[in-house]
């Protein structure tokens, strides 16, 4: 899956993993455990398990365009950006 390279530690991709239904969070987290565990033992996923780039799901598309939205939104309304666009890098600061 595409999207499951997006790094978290953009601030729009930690917002769009964290509104995600429970269900489309939990097969995320089972192929990056799943990538992870293939990485450290050298391995490929076998063919048979490949996704095709016609079946792919684009999960986080909808979540990435509303934030967007949301921030632009919000950006032209109050100038500031918004509290999940800042939350993130003030946390990694204070420690």
């Amino acid at each position: 899956m595409w999207h499951d390279t997006y790094s978290e530690a953009k601030e729009i991709v930690e917002e769009a993993v964290r509104r995600l239904p429970a269900e489309e969070y939990d097969k995320r987290a089972f192929r990056l455990m799943r990538a992870a565990q293939l990485s450290l033992k050298h391995e490929y996923l076998p063919k048979s398990q490949w996704t095709k780039w016609e079946d792919e799901t684009w999960y986080l598309q909808p979540q990435l365009s509303a934030i967007r939205k949301e921030y632009a939104d919000y950006r032209k309304l109050t100038g500031m950006k918004p509290y999940w666009a800042t939350r993130s890098s003030y946390e990694k600061s204070s420690h």
